[in-house]
């Protein structure tokens, strides 16, 4: 009797372990039939104008303030003289590079890191409505890894960050209003 509920539980253990691998093997091979390179984009309008957005959005030194997921922001010193930082998370490290800049209407920055399972640009546009901001934020991603492709646009989201974000920003340009 015993030998046969061994026999039972192995064969359960191995059907597990066949599914969970079926799984993944399908996660691998639908992520690898999606394109490395997406694009998100999230808008608000906001009561402050476009400089106090600016003075946010640029300030990476203080974002740990007001970003929940960052832990700290470490300058980095560009060989180009751009402002440089590493964002750190739970997740690790993300170093980036502010590539274009025109205050206070448009800004770009690049993750500059090497090594990493992801990469791309977000892009801030901020447009004057009267006393208010129009601020677009658009994430221009690179995904490598197939799994990864698969993970971020089924389960996560390509614009679970963006919005997390917007939504931090919001806050925190309400709050210096008041």
């Amino acid at each position: 009797m015993k030998q046969i509920n061994k026999r039972k539980t192995i064969m359960i253990l191995l059907s597990i372990v066949g599914i969970v691998l079926l799984l993944i093997g399908g996660a691998f091979a639908i992520g690898a039939t999606l394109p490395v390179g997406h694009t998100a984009s999230v808008k608000i309008v906001v009561n402050a104008p476009p400089e106090a957005v600016w003075n946010v959005v640029t300030d990476y030194k203080e974002f740990p303030k007001w970003r929940t997921e960052l832990a700290e922001v470490q300058p980095v010193e560009d060989p180009q003289g751009r402002a440089s930082w590493i964002e750190v998370s739970k997740f690790g490290e993300m170093p980036l590079t502010v590539e274009e800049s025109d205050p206070p209407r448009h800004l770009l920055t690049r993750i500059s890191g090497k090594d990493l399972q992801f990469g791309g640009t977000w892009s801030w546009r901020l447009d004057p409505q009267g006393d208010k901001t129009e601020i677009t934020v658009t994430e221009n991603g690179e995904v490598y890894s197939p799994l990864f492709r698969f993970i971020s646009k089924f389960i996560f989201g390509h614009d679970t960050h963006l919005k997390s974000y917007a939504k931090q920003l919001e806050a925190k340009l309400q709050a210096d209003v008041n």
